[in-house]
C-alpha cells in the first residue's frame, strides 16, 4: 500500500497550474502580490506572502485534484 503522501509539482498535469507554480517557487514578496488574484482562484484563503510559499503552492496542487473528485461525486457537495 502506497504511503500519504504530500502532493507535488509533478501531480499536476494542467499547465496552468504548473506555471503559477513555477511563478511563486521563484517569486520576491511584490511577485507574490502580483499574483494574488490567480492564487486566490485556486482555492488559497490566507496570507500571500513568500513565507506562506509552501501552503500556497500546497492548495494550488491540490485545487485541480479536488475539482476532479467533485466533478466525480456531486454528492460530496451536499450538506
Amino acid at each position: 500500500m502506497e504511503s500519504c503522501r504530500l502532493r507535488t509539482l509533478e501531480d499536476v498535469c494542467d499547465v496552468h497550474y504548473t506555471s503559477l507554480i513555477s511563478k511563486i517557487e521563484c517569486a520576491t514578496e511584490d511577485e507574490m502580490t502580483e499574483l494574488t488574484e490567480e492564487i486566490l482562484s485556486c482555492g488559497y484563503h490566507g496570507p500571500v506572502n513568500v513565507d506562506k510559499r509552501e501552503e500556497v503552492i500546497r492548495a494550488i496542487v491540490l485545487h485541480p485534484i479536488l475539482q476532479l473528485v467533485l466533478s466525480y461525486s456531486p454528492s460530496c457537495m451536499m450538506v
